[in-house]
């Protein structure tokens, strides 16, 4: 009787995996963003998004530009870019992402101060 349960179980629970295995290549979201001369904010606003991605189930490949900084900002985008697993490239290097998807957002951080990042909805940002 118990391995009638299991083995449909077990069957489903492969099945899983291997969709969500093959599915992984591919992001849910590409998400561009653009920074210049934030280096009080970069750190905060791009753990923000990652752990929203992460929370939310919701796959995101970010891309991060730095816009000619004259602060720290691009040394916090590097050395965080490891960390949380995105793309650095500068104005002068297009992004890997081939070109603008239904699935692509740009977002210009450029405009915003610190607060304003940090008060900013991803919800908006990131819906799919």
């Amino acid at each position: 009787m118990e391995t009638r349960i299991i083995a449909p179980v077990a069957a489903v629970l492969v099945l899983y995996v291997v969709v969500c295995l093959a599915d992984r290549k591919n992001p849910g979201l590409v998400l561009i963003l653009r920074f210049k001369d934030q280096e009080e904010a970069v750190e905060g606003f791009l753990r923000k998004v990652a752990n929203f991605a992460r929370f939310t189930g919701l796959r995101v490949e970010m891309v991060v530009f730095v816009d000619h900084s004259r602060d720290l900002t691009e040394a916090i985008v590097g050395r965080l870019a490891g960390e949380l697993g995105f793309l650095v490239s500068s104005p002068d290097v297009p992004p890997r992402p081939a070109g603008p998807g239904p699935r692509t957002r740009f977002f210009d951080a450029r405009p915003f101060s610190g607060r304003q990042l940090a008060r900013l909805s991803l919800r908006t940002l990131l819906a799919v």
